[in-house]
């Protein structure tokens, strides 16, 4: 009797025990970075990968919202430097399959934001996240042209470095 209650308990203990780490659920991808100035090498980045390489903000108006907003993100020429990346443009995809090109120099002329927070929050997909380009449009004149608009992709999902 009692050799059968602590067959019992252990075989309790085994069925609420967490899954072992490896078993975990990971965190989803959000961003794929192809770089062919590295031979294709591919990455790919979760939330939390690009949170790590540390934020900055930008408060501007864009045309897509009323009001000035504070966008938080993970800077492009930190990302660049993160991946080691020799190229000189990015062609970034968004989730609906609308393409656009950024030339390298945008980000080390610019703090140009791939941004995941929008006023604080995270940016959903139905709200133009969960990464969305952000340029300082309001301190430069210059940047509030179609021209910077389009290249301000929203729901990034993959990047081609060339």
């Amino acid at each position: 009797m009692k050799l059968a209650f602590v067959a019992t308990a252990i075989a309790i203990a085994a069925l609420i025990q967490p899954p072992p780490a490896a078993a975990q659920q990971k965190a989803p991808v959000i961003l794929s970075v192809v770089d062919d100035s590295k031979g294709g090498q591919r990455t790919d980045l979760t939330l939390d990968d690009l949170q790590r390489l540390g934020s900055a903000v930008i408060r501007t108006t864009t045309p897509w919202h009323d009001g000035e907003q504070l966008f938080e993100g993970v800077p492009l020429a930190r990302l660049l430097a993160h991946l080691g990346t020799r190229g000189n443009r990015l062609t970034l995809t968004a989730l609906n399959s609308y393409m656009t090109e950024i030339p390298v120099a945008d980000v080390t002329q610019y703090p140009v934001l791939l941004a995941y927070k929008r006023n604080g929050q995270t940016m959903p997909v139905t709200d133009k996240g969960p990464l969305f380009v952000i340029y300082p449009y309001d301190a430069d004149k210059n940047l509030k042209t179609e021209t910077y608009f389009s290249r301000s992709a929203w729901q990034v999902r993959s990047i081609a470095i060339d």
